[in-house]
C-alpha cells in the first residue's frame, strides 16, 4: 500500500497518515473486513517510522475504524463505510467548508518570515550576476562542500554576527536544515542509533532520524531549556538535539547552567551536540546570545538556515563542523550525492557580498519586534491574566500558555471555525502531552494581528466554555 506523504509540509507526518487511512476507509477504498498491511510492510513500502505507523493504527482502533484480531494482525470494522449519496454530500459539504474557512482565515504560522518585505528586486539582481558568470564548470555538478564564494562570506558573517570564528574547510553548504539532519544521520549511523532530543521539538527533526533507525530518548524542555539533570548516565548514542537560542516550541532559552552542564556532559561521554540556530539574529532585548560551539568547537555541530532571514523556497543551509569530522562528513555527503545549486549559491554569496543581506535582517528585525509587542498587547488585552506569553523577546512565533487548560490538536482544528489558524504545541510532544498555542507573527500584517487575536479569544472561549 502506497501512502502519499508530503514532507514539505508543517502537517505532522502521524496525521497526514491518519488522515490519508481514514478517508480511504470511509470512501470504502479500504472495505469493511479488509486486512490492513503489517507495520512492518507500511514502514518499507512507505518510509515512514514503525512507532508512527502503530501510534496511527491504534488511534484508529480506538475510534473504532479497525479491528485488531489477536494473532491475525489489524482489519478494517464492518461498520464504518458510508453509503455513496452521503458520502457524496459530505465530500461537497467539507469542500465547500473548506472554501469558506480559507476564504478570510488569518493563520499565524510559524516559521515563515514576512514575505511581502522580501527585497525581490535586489535579490533579481544577485540571480542575474549568478547567470552571467555562467560556464561550463559552474553548470556542472557543484562541488560537494558549497561554492567557495559563499563559504567565505558566511565565515564572514558567522564572525561578525555570532563570534564564530571557521575556516573555510570546516564549513558545509546544504540544502537547507533538513538536509543538514539528514546528512548526520547519514554519517552516524555506523553506531548506536540513539537521540538525545528536546521534548516537545521542531516536528521534523524526530521524523528524519526516525526514518534513519535512530531510537528516540526525549528530555524534557521547561523554562530553561532542556533539563540536563534528566539527561542518561550512560547514553547509548553519540548525538543529542538542541535548539538553546530559541527552543521551539516553548520559546525558552537554554539558562548559562545548563549550557556548561551539556557540553560537559557531552564531552565526557565522547558526543556530538546538533546546535540548531534557526532565527538567532531576530532578538529584541539584550545582546546575541552566545553559541553552543563556541565553548567547545570540537563536539558541537552548529546548523544554519536562510529560510528565515531570507526566505524558505531558497533552500539553502549550512553547518559548522569540528574538524576531527569535517573531511569525513564530506565523504558521506559524497556518497548519498547531496549538492546545492550551483547559481543559488552565487546569487546568496553575491547578496551578502553587497550588503543587502544584513541590511535586510536588520530591517526585518525592526519588523518583527513592531509585530512582537503588538501581538503581545493584543493578547494581554483580550485573555488578561488567564495566560502566560512565552518568547523571550525573540524570533518570530509566541508560546501561549493557558492557565487553566491545556490544548490539544484537535482543539486547534477547531479554531479555523472562528477564521483563525494557530499552531499547537501539543503537535511538537514526542509523549503526545497538551501544551501552549503557537503564534507565528511573522507573515501576518499589524491589522492581521488585531482582528487574528479577537477571533482567537472567542475560539478559545468556545473550547474552553
Amino acid at each position: 500500500m502506497y501512502i502519499e506523504i508530503d514532507r514539505s509540509l508543517r502537517n505532522p507526518i502521524r496525521n497526514q497518515l491518519y488522515e490519508k487511512l481514514l478517508e480511504r476507509i470511509l470512501k470504502g477504498e479500504l472495505a469493511p473486513g479488509t486486512k490492513m498491511p503489517s507495520s512492518r510492510h507500511l514502514h518499507e513500502k512507505n518510509n515512514i517510522s514503525r512507532n508512527i505507523i502503530i501510534e496511527v493504527y491504534e488511534q484508529l482502533s480506538s475510534e473504532g475504524y479497525l479491528e485488531g484480531k489477536p494473532g491475525k494482525g489489524t482489519w478494517v470494522a464492518e461498520s464504518v463505510i458510508l453509503g455513496d449519496s452521503y458520502r457524496r454530500r459530505v465530500q461537497t459539504e467539507t469542500a465547500t467548508e473548506k472554501k469558506t474557512k480559507r476564504k478570510d482565515l488569518i493563520r499565524f504560522n510559524c516559521g515563515i518570515p514576512d514575505l511581502k518585505q522580501f527585497p525581490v528586486k535586489k535579490w533579481k539582481r544577485s540571480l542575474d550576476y549568478a547567470w552571467s558568470l555562467a560556464d561550463e564548470k559552474i553548470l556542472s555538478y557543484p562541488p560537494v562542500e558549497g561554492r567557495p564564494e559563499l563559504r567565505t562570506e558566511i565565515c564572514d558573517y558567522l564572525l561578525l554576527v555570532k563570534g564564530i570564528r571557521v575556516r573555510p574547510e570546516c564549513l558545509i553548504i546544504t540544502s537547507g536544515t533538513s538536509e543538514t539532519l539528514l546528512l548526520i544521520a547519514s554519517h552516524f549511523s555506523g553506531g548506536a542509533r540513539e537521540l538525545i532530543i528536546e521534548d516537545p521539538v521542531i516536528d521534523f527533526a524526530p521524523d528524519i532520524f526516525n526514518q534513519s533507525g535512530y531510537k528516540l530518548r526525549g528530555i524534557p524542555v521547561d523554562e530553561s531549556g532542556i533539563d540536563t539533570e534528566k539527561l542518561p548516565s550512560k547514553p547509548a548514542g553519540k548525538l543529542i538535539f538542541v535548539s538553546p537560542s530559541h527552543q521551539f516550541p516553548t520559546g525558552c532559552v537554554l539558562s548559562a547552567k545548563r549550557r556548561v552542564s551539556l557540553v560537559d556532559y557531552a564531552a565526557r561521554n565522547g558526543m556530538f551536540i546538533i546546535e540548531d540556530d534557526y532565527d538567532s539574529e531576530f532578538r529584541y532585548e539584550g545582546y546575541p546570545l552566545r553559541s553552543l560551539f563556541l565553548m567547545n568547537p570540537d563536539i558541537v555541530i552548529h546548523a544554519g538556515t536562510f529560510s528565515k532571514n531570507m526566505f524558505p523556497s531558497i533552500r539553502l543551509g549550512y553547518m559548522v563542523v569540528p574538524e576531527s569530522i569535517a573531511s569525513d562528513i564530506l565523504m558521506t555527503k559524497e556518497k548519498i550525492q547531496m549538492r546545492t545549486p550551483a547559481q543559488i549559491q552565487l546569487a546568496a554569496a553575491h547578496f551578502m557580498k553587497s550588503g543587502a543581506f544584513t541590511k535586510n535582517i536588520a530591517r526585518m528585525k525592526r519588523i518583527y519586534n513592531r509585530k512582537h509587542s503588538l501581538i503581545s498587547q493584543k493578547l494581554s488585552e483580550a485573555f488578561g491574566d488567564d495566560i502566560e506569553i512565552n518568547s523571550n523577546a525573540a524570533g518570530m512565533h509566541l508560546n501561549v500558555s493557558h492557565k487553566r487548560y491545556k490544548f490539544s490538536a484537535d482543539d486547534c482544528r477547531k479554531f479555523e471555525e472562528f477564521g483563525v489558524g494557530v499552531d499547537c504545541e501539543a503537535l511538537y510532544s514526542l509523549s503526545g502531552k497538551k501544551g501552549g498555542l503557537l503564534l507565528g507573527f511573522g507573515n501576518v500584517s499589524e491589522k492581521e494581528i488585531a482582528e487574528g487575536i479577537k477571533r482567537l479569544k472567542q475560539a478559545v472561549d468556545s473550547v474552553i466554555g
